[in-house]
């Protein structure tokens, strides 16, 4: 919605809903790609849907930063500070969705790698709030923002694909369904 809200504020010749579109569609394509090239064309698992989890996080967390950077930059302290608050809170939950599929294998879970899962996950949104403090872009704005919706979708779609192989009962189970409730 925030890439659809700077978009409309966005002169008619810079695409309009196509940019949002081309946005989503290419950080979802290229999500894909890496998806198809780290699972080896097979369903991901293991610490390669971990990582994939942890990009697409990375790659929300780009815009969260972004919204973080900009409130700070017109001066909105407090708004600046609650964001800060509220995505700390909320990240904290990012983490079992990292960590779940590493788990898997006991030696895809090394403290290693689950440190370089919370960095590809987590400095995303440093260099977000960077760049929304210091450039104020709405095309970048309305890209990033669509960026992060299209590569979440992607990560929803892998997990996806992972539950319905391996949940007991597949995607229709009552654990699963209590879980997405």
């Amino acid at each position: 919605s925030e890439a659809f809200e700077l978009q409309a504020l966005l002169p008619a010749g810079l695409g309009g809903s196509g940019l949002v579109l081309l946005g989503v569609a290419l950080s979802f394509l290229g999500m894909t790609a890496l998806a198809s090239r780290l699972s080896r064309g097979a369903t991901a698992t293991g610490f390669a849907l971990a990582l994939l989890v942890a990009i697409g996080i990375g790659v929300h967390n780009l815009g969260e930063g972004l919204a973080i950077g900009a409130s700070f930059a017109i001066g909105e302290l407090q708004l600046g500070t609650f964001l800060i608050v509220g995505f700390m809170i909320h990240n904290v939950t990012e983490g079992l969705g990292i960590a779940a599929p590493a788990a898997e294998r006991r030696r895809a879970a090394s403290l290693a790698r689950l440190a370089a899962l919370t960095l590809v996950a987590g400095a995303p949104a440093i260099l977000g709030a960077w760049l929304g403090g210091f450039v104020t872009s709405d095309v970048l704005g309305v890209l990033f923002f669509a960026a992060a919706a299209g590569a979440a979708f992607e990560v929803v779609v892998e997990v996806g694909r992972h539950v319905a192989r391996n949940a007991p009962g597949g995607l229709t189970s009552p654990y699963v369904l209590g879980g997405f409730l």
